[in-house]
């Protein structure tokens, strides 16, 4: 990618380990046998500073679209926003498995289309839209972790949700953008 030496080296990750798969207990889900949300910590993985690199100069797509909710308090500010009329229907939806369903290859399409418009790209980075796209494939196509028991496992179908946020953005993106 033609990086100069000194930002070459600040992706560099030294004393790399694989990243470490934890299962988070959705107690809040007793009727379904307390299913499990795996995440990864890739924390001094390899990928894990080009991935928040990915997620800085990802991140402006996401909160510019119309669709973008931050948190909670954000969707309940949205909600006031609404006029609500006496035949409109709340619906809620329990999404499972999102990370892991969502296209790879289609997400990236849509990304790298979405940064070849991006005006402000120039600003956050002197990377080109699809050396971008190319990175965020090395980093999500697979996916090696290690369990509790020490077995190393590799992700090949979708993505595994991870500390760092960037595969959120990628999400958002690809319903937003296929809308």
């Amino acid at each position: 990618m033609g990086l100069e030496e000194k930002e070459h080296s600040k992706f560099l990750v030294t004393a790399a380990v694989v990243a470490r798969l934890t299962l988070f207990i959705k107690t809040h889900k007793p009727n379904d046998n307390y299913p499990g949300r795996p995440v990864v910590n890739q924390i001094d993985d390899p990928t894990f500073k080009i991935y928040k690199e990915l997620q800085r100069i990802i991140h402006p797509l996401t909160i510019k679209a119309k669709l973008y909710i931050k948190d909670s308090y954000h969707f309940k500010q949205r909600l006031k926003e609404i006029k609500n009329e006496d035949h409109f229907i709340q619906l809620s939806f329990d999404v499972r498995c999102l990370f892991p369903s969502v296209p790879v290859k289609q997400t990236l399409a849509l990304i790298q289309g979405k940064l070849q418009r991006d005006r402000s790209l120039k600003d956050r980075t002197n990377w080109k839209p699809k050396q971008i796209t190319n990175l965020l494939e090395i980093c999500t196509e697979e996916t090696h972790f290690m369990d509790s028991q020490g077995n190393i496992w590799t992700q090949t179908d979708g993505t595994a949700i991870r500390e760092v946020h960037l595969w959120r953005h990628c999400c958002h993106l690809y319903g937003i953008l296929r809308e």
